[in-house]
Order: structure tokens, then C-alpha cells, then sequence
């Protein structure tokens, strides 16, 4: 099974490099990016189209992992407190439980 997940991981590296090459022969035109404060220097539209790309994954995952942090605390968080609750329920006699 490991290989099989390495073989996998294998071809979508090879897939995404071919893909790149791709994207660059057909888009070798050399442009600058006006941005508000500055322009950049004169590069490949490909490499242009690669860094956004790139950067916009790395934006969505940070965002992402910042939201599934939140919720993996929020969630430690309740099942400390249930514990809490279910232990002081066993430690009283007496009192059971309403639903």
C-alpha cells in the first residue's frame, strides 16, 4: 500500500512539473504587475501566473489551518467539560440525570 501512495505522490509531481513547463512555453510573454504601491519587474506571465498561484494556496491553507486549530480547541475544550461534568455526576449520590 506504501508504494502505491508513492507512486501517486510520484506522478502528481511529475503531472504538476509538466504542467508548469506547459503553462510556461505558452505563456513566455514578459509583463510587469502594476500593484497599488509598487510595480515589479518584467518577468514571464507563467511566472507571474506560478507565484499567485502559489501564493494563493499558501493563503488558503493558513486560513484554513487557523479555522481547523479553532475548532479542534473548541472541541477539546467541551470534551474536558463534559469529563468534568461526568465525573462530579458519579462523585454525587443521589442525583441522576434528566433527558
Amino acid at each position: 500500500m506504501r508504494w502505491l501512495k508513492t507512486l501517486g505522490l510520484f506522478c502528481l509531481v511529475v503531472l504538476s512539473v509538466l504542467i508548469g513547463i506547459m503553462l510556461f512555453l505558452h505563456n513566455a510573454t514578459m509583463v510587469s504587475v502594476d500593484l497599488i504601491w509598487f510595480a515589479t519587474p518584467e518577468a514571464a506571465l507563467a511566472v507571474w501566473l506560478m507565484v499567485f498561484f502559489a501564493l494563493g494556496l499558501t493563503l488558503g491553507v493558513s486560513i484554513s489551518l487557523v479555522a481547523y486549530l479553532w475548532i479542534r480547541g473548541r472541541t477539546w475544550g467541551l470534551r474536558r467539560k463534559v469529563k468534568r461534568l461526568e465525573a462530579s455526576q458519579r462523585t454525587t449520590p443521589g442525583t441522576e440525570v434528566q433527558a
